[in-house]
């Protein structure tokens, strides 16, 4: 069994924008400090998120952060253990890691393979990637070893029907849309439903809808977004799933240290 902790580096259009996209993920390996970095290659998905981004200054830049981090384990004139932690936290401008991820495994290359495959999708072909069934088994295997408790219960809705979310973290429920290699008109009355239930259900229990991939030529993927936008508490990709899932834990803890604080 290893454990191994990553973090996955997005590009920002503006630190005051949201907008982002994956183009990198950093793996050390906990029990031999191996560091591995990938970079993204499908840069034609990056020029189309930023038209005035200088491409070549950029696969340059990202090539000088993966020889920086791999070549760190071979100086043998440094004998300071890497700091995946103290090494993200110098980001926070347009180029910005997430939370660190760890995990438990068994099998390095299969778990690096799959996170390539998870949180940089589209540098691989439609045939390559996880199927939707195996990136929620995936994504299930992330939290549990992020010590995130989940829930793939049915809850009671307003009518006392049972509604079954993909998974319930806390109070938080996770519905997922998968649009690729679908027919996206037939999914515009599951949206409509779904949307429904997040508006009976808003008073207990808050709807994070999530979709697989954008199709942003498609103006029934538009109307879509929009109907979900409407009734949930949020609209993610899936690969915010797990920071999502992760902060949204932290909350719960965070708010019961300070309900002991106040009780005592």
């Amino acid at each position: 069994m290893y454990k191994i902790e990553f973090s996955i580096l997005s590009y920002y259009l503006s630190i005051l924008t949201k907008e982002n996209i994956n183009v990198g993920l950093l793996f050390q390996n906990m029990d031999t400090d191996e560091t591995i970095f990938y970079i993204m290659n499908n840069w034609n998905r990056l020029q189309s998120f930023d038209d005035e981004l200088d491409i070549k200054f950029m696969k340059k830049y990202l090539t000088g952060m993966k020889n920086e981090c791999e070549k760190s384990l071979f100086n043998i004139n440094n004998d300071k253990k890497f700091s995946l932690k103290e090494y993200i936290s110098y980001y926070v401008n347009e180029l910005q890691f997430s939370n660190i991820i760890e995990a438990n495994i068994t099998n390095i290359r299969e778990f690096i393979d799959n996170t390539e495959k998870v949180y940089m999708k589209f540098d691989f072909n439609k045939h390559e990637r996880l199927s939707s069934q195996k990136e929620l088994k995936f994504m299930k295997m992330l939290m549990k070893s992020n010590n995130i408790n989940y829930s793939s219960k049915s809850i009671i809705g307003k009518f006392n029907e049972n509604v079954q979310y993909d998974f319930m973290v806390n109070k938080y429920g996770f519905k997922n849309f998968i649009f690729e290699n679908k027919n996206i008109s037939r999914q515009i009355s599951t949206a409509k439903a779904w949307a429904y239930t997040a508006n009976k259900l808003k008073n207990n229990y808050k709807t994070i809808f999530v979709y697989d991939i954008e199709k942003l030529d498609s103006s029934n993927y538009t109307i879509i977004m929009k109907i979900l936008k409407e009734n949930a508490y949020k609209v993610i990709p899936s690969t915010d799933v797990l920071v999502c899932a992760k902060n949204l834990q932290n909350e719960k803890h965070n708010q019961s240290e300070k309900d002991f604080m106040l009780e005592n």
